[in-house]
């Protein structure tokens, strides 16, 4: 005999926001703790599976202002009746059987990114964390194209990414950083044929772009007078770095958007580059969304920053992760080194 759907979904809901109850202050931070059991994500990228208590999803941040205990409650109400019209609970089903399903209910917010810190009585909005997976790409462009900043994995570091052409965007990434408009900003596109919009390619041979890149390789090129770029984009510099890192994410993000990103290292100014998303914990409420790819494996090196911007030489800015696998393609291309590293 089946329970009253009501009454369970009363039930699931209680498992889930037991901890709920009216805090303090209205704008206090409170913490909604999820049942441990049973979370686990799968990487699509890494094939591997990642704890969600690894990953930050077990305690899910709220401001528990009387309307938003009010609007969380509700949706998980509605959420788990939405789960007992599928099929309802037996009575005669195991407490496991009811944590799964209680579990369900979980996964759906955390599926959806819906569970964000509010922006009412003056609390700042958090940004939520998805899974970098091709079903949240279209999550990223749409935060993009509204001129906001995003987190996201590289083929090396985490990196903070906006609009390349959005004065707003720029200044909010600025911002984020802590850092000088004069320090420079790199960006990222999806193809090579976008490159000649943003930077000067006609003095490099034919085959070095394709040979270069996709990879964990930054070219400085010279910016061109006809660049599309935000002109507050690294004010001052004739040159520009360009990225197309060989990670399938950003590069889905970066084709979709169909422009450039400004993008950098997800860490303030003057900070160790960050390999999982726990890292710039920090950053996350000026972004709107985090995309967790799970702990990086290329490690905090960086891309090579190489300077071509002079034909036929290239100076080593930054050795980074590819710096024997880069002198050796230029090399090969008949490229001179003019400086020590």
């Amino acid at each position: 005999m089946l329970l009253s759907g009501v009454g369970q979904a009363r039930s699931l809901s209680r498992s889930l926001i037991g901890p709920a109850r009216a805090f303090g202050p209205s704008c206090a931070r409170r913490t909604l703790t999820l049942p441990a059991h049973g979370f686990h994500r799968v990487s699509h990228k890494a094939q591997r599976v990642v704890s969600l208590h690894s990953v930050g999803w077990k305690r899910l941040l709220l401001h528990w202002d009387p309307l938003k205990r009010f609007i969380c409650a509700a949706r998980i109400f509605h959420i788990s009746l939405s789960i007992l019209a599928r099929g309802g609970v037996r009575r005669s089903h195991s407490p496991k059987s009811f944590e799964a399903q209680r579990d369900d209910v979980a996964d759906h917010f955390l599926d959806s990114g819906t569970v964000l810190s509010d922006t009412t009585n003056g609390c700042r909005r958090m940004g939520a964390i998805l899974p970098a997976i091709e079903m949240h790409v279209k999550d990223a462009v749409s935060a993009l194209r509204n001129g906001q900043v995003i987190a996201l994995p590289t083929d090396t570091v985490y990196g903070l990414a906006a609009d390349a052409c959005s004065a707003l965007a720029v200044q909010k990434l600025y911002d984020m950083k802590g850092r000088s408009a004069t320090s420079p900003l790199a960006v990222c596109v999806g193809h090579l044929a976008e490159l000649e919009k943003y930077s000067v390619t006609s003095h490099l041979p034919k085959g070095l772009m394709e040979d270069l890149l996709p990879g964990p390789v930054t070219l400085v090129l010279q910016r061109g007078e006809h660049s599309f770029l935000e002109k507050s984009l690294n004010p001052g510099l004739t040159s520009i770095g360009v990225r197309i890192p060989d990670c399938s994410f950003i590069c889905q993000v970066a084709k979709s958007f169909g422009g450039a990103l400004a993008l950098t290292s997800a860490n303030s100014s003057g900070q160790s580059s960050t390999v999982c998303v726990q890292e710039f914990e920090q950053l996350w409420e000026q972004c709107a969304y985090v995309f967790d790819a799970g702990e990086l494996s290329a490690g905090r090196a960086g891309s090579t920053i190489v300077d071509l911007t002079n034909p036929g030489r290239f100076k080593i800015i930054r050795r980074g992760s590819a710096f024997e696998e880069t002198t050796t393609i230029l090399k090969r291309y008949g490229f001179v080194q003019t400086s020590a590293t």
